[in-house]
């Protein structure tokens, strides 16, 4: 019983220390009732229900096979839908926050870099080109020196 805790205490610190490093808000386009994922029932996909989720298990009693976590958990903590919340839910949760590719926001190129993305950093293309203006006179010409623009 106390590897079992154990092994449940290490697993779930690998998740919560994986979960920190993400860190990212992630939501999922689902007009379903329940959203795949959403533990906490705020239909919003995240890192947030990672957490409710370990914390669930980590007040897991085997002796009863429930959990005396107080706040409620949605049917959504049921991630590959077997009918039962399992250390499996925890683990597809996690692999979809991780795995889930980036819904990049660009911001243009410009004449120092790339076009880039704003949340993740990729960039794509080419530096763009330098503007260039009629330039502004900074000494104005006299009659015994040019002027310099």
């Amino acid at each position: 019983m106390k590897n079992k805790r154990l092994s449940l205490i290490l697993f779930l610190s690998a998740v919560i220390l994986s979960v920190a490093v993400i860190g990212s808000l992630v939501t999922f386009a689902d007009e379903a009732d329940v959203v795949k994922g959403d533990v906490t029932g705020d239909g919003i996909v995240d890192s947030a229900d990672v957490v409710l989720l370990c914390q669930y298990f980590a007040s897991y009693d085997y002796d009863s096979s429930t959990s005396t976590l107080e706040h409620p958990i949605s049917d959504g903590a049921d991630f590959d839908g077997d009918g039962e919340i399992t250390l499996a839910d925890l683990q597809g949760l996690r692999l979809s926050l991780v795995d889930r590719p980036c819904e990049h926001e660009w911001i243009d190129a410009n004449c120092l870099a790339p076009k880039t993305c704003s949340k993740c950093g990729e960039t794509e293309g080419e530096i763009g080109e330098h503007t260039w203006n009629e330039g502004a006179v900074t000494t104005d010409p006299t009659c015994e020196g040019k002027g310099i623009k």
